[in-house]
C-alpha cells in the first residue's frame, strides 16, 4: 500500500460509482453538471444545471442535456489491462472553471450513484498565459527541483492561467522495485497538494508502475500498471476550452496483444478524433503527448492538421521541430537536461493571443527566458 499521506483535493473529493468488470451488463456512470452560484461544490435549490457539456471516461462521450443530466456508457479501456478504476471526467466548457473535481475515480460499488460536477463563469480574456513543464522524474536530481517549479508558479499566482504537466510525473515507476515506486508516487502527490495553479497532467512511459521491472511486482500490485497513476493524478485522457481555445491530453502506453509498447496508443487516437469532431470549426486546438514517436495512429491523424500546436516531452531538451506543418515544442524537463543543448532545467510558458501565440523557454529560478539568443516562437 502507499504510505500514509494526504490526498489531494481535488483526486479524491469526490468518489463514486462503479467499474465495469469482465462479464458485467453495461453499466452507466448518471449525473449532472450544474452552475453553482454559492460555490460550495454542492447542488442548490437555485443552481441550474448547465447544458452541452460534454462528459467521458476516455473511451467514450455523452453530453449534458438542458437540465445538465448525462448518462454515459462505461466501456472498457484497452490500456486499462489490470483492473484500474474508471474515471469519468468533464471536458469544461469556456468561460467556466471548476468548482472542486472536474473528473472522478470510480471506485467499485454495486450501485453507482448520481455524480454531481460544479462549475462556476469565469471570465478568460485573450490575451492570456499558461505553462508547460515535462519530465519531472520526482524526485531525481533531489527534491528541490519540483519545489523550485512550485515557487516560480506559485510568484505569478493569479497572472499564468494553469499549468500542463507533459509525463514521466515520477523517476522510473515503470522499471523501480514496489516500494521505490510507492515513495515516488507518494512524493509526487504530496508535491502536488494545493498547488499554485490549476494543473492538468499526462502519463509517460516511466508512470506506469512495474511493466518493465524484472523483479519485485505482481498484477495484483495496488500500483500496477494505470493503478498509482488513475489512483494518484487522474484521467489518462482529458479536454478541456479556455478562451475558446481547446487544450487536449493523451498517454503514452500502448498494448501490442502481448507486451507494452512506448508510443500513443490507437485507442486514445479514437478518443482524440471524437473529442475534436465535436468542437465548433475553426476552434484552435493545442494537443499534450509524451513523445510523437512510434506513434503511427497519431501520426497519421495528424496528417490532417487538425491541431495547431503539439507540447511533448521525453527528449529532456529544449527543442522546436514540426509534423506535418504543425509546430511541435518539446519542453525539456523540470529534472535533467540531456543532449548538447546547454539549456538548463526549465519549463515552457505559453502566451496566447488572438491571432497567434508566443512561447519561451525559463530555467526554473530564473526571472528572465532561458534560451537568449533565441527569439520567442511564433505559433
Amino acid at each position: 500500500m502507499l504510505p500514509a499521506m494526504h490526498v489531494p483535493p481535488f483526486i479524491f473529493a469526490v468518489l463514486c460509482a462503479v467499474v465495469c468488470s469482465a462479464g458485467a451488463a453495461e453499466i452507466q456512470a448518471t449525473g449532472r453538471v450544474f452552475i453553482d452560484h454559492n460555490g460550495n461544490g454542492s447542488p442548490d435549490p437555485d443552481d441550474v444545471g448547465l447544458p452541452g457539456v460534454r462528459v467521458t471516461d476516455g473511451v467514450g462521450f455523452a453530453v449534458t442535456g438542458d437540465d445538465g443530466s448525462f448518462s454515459l456508457v462505461l466501456r472498457p479501456d484497452p490500456v486499462k489491462r489490470h483492473g484500474e478504476p474508471a474515471v469519468v471526467a468533464i471536458s469544461c466548457p469556456s468561460a467556466y472553471r471548476p468548482v472542486g473535481p472536474w473528473f472522478v475515480v470510480l471506485p467499485q460499488q454495486p450501485t453507482p450513484p448520481v455524480l454531481q460536477f460544479a462549475l462556476q463563469p469565469q471570465a478568460q480574456p485573450l490575451p492570456f498565459t499558461w505553462v508547460h513543464g515535462t519530465d519531472c522524474h520526482v524526485p531525481r536530481a533531489g527534491e528541490d527541483k519540483f519545489r523550485n517549479f512550485r515557487r516560480d508558479l506559485d510568484a505569478r499566482r493569479g497572472e499564468w492561467a494553469f499549468c500542463v504537466l507533459g509525463g514521466d510525473l515520477v523517476d522510473l515507476a515503470d522499471s523501480h522495485p514496489p516500494l521505490q515506486a510507492e515513495a515516488e508516487f507518494g512524493l509526487f502527490q504530496q508535491e502536488t497538494r494545493d498547488f499554485p495553479l490549476p494543473l492538468f497532467c499526462i502519463p509517460g512511459n516511466h508512470d506506469i508502475a512495474g511493466i518493465r521491472a524484472k523483479e519485485g511486482w505482481t498484477s495484483e500490485h495496488p500500483l500496477y500498471g494505470y493503478r498509482g497513476f488513475t489512483r494518484v493524478v487522474g484521467p489518462l485522457r482529458w479536454s478541456f476550452t479556455h478562451a475558446d481555445v481547446h487544450f487536449v491530453g493523451l498517454d503514452f502506453n500502448g498494448w501490442d496483444g502481448s507486451a507494452w509498447t512506448l508510443g500513443v496508443p490507437a485507442s486514445a487516437v479514437e478518443w482524440l478524433a471524437e473529442d475534436l469532431r465535436q468542437l465548433t470549426a475553426g476552434t484552435r486546438v493545442f494537443l499534450f503527448a509524451h513523445h510523437l514517436s512510434n506513434s503511427a495512429p497519431l501520426d497519421a491523424f495528424l496528417a490532417g492538421r487538425p491541431v495547431d500546436a503539439v507540447f511533448t516531452g521525453h527528449g529532456h531538451q529544449d527543442l522546436r521541430t514540426e509534423v506535418h506543418g504543425i509546430p511541435v515544442f518539446e519542453g525539456g524537463s523540470l529534472s535533467q537536461i540531456f543532449g548538447k543543448s546547454g539549456a538548463p532545467i526549465g519549463y515552457r510558458v505559453i502566451h496566447v493571443e488572438r491571432d497567434g501565440f508566443r512561447t519561451e523557454y525559463r530555467a526554473t529560478g530564473a526571472p528572465q527566458p532561458a534560451s537568449p539568443g533565441t527569439p520567442p516562437q511564433e505559433g
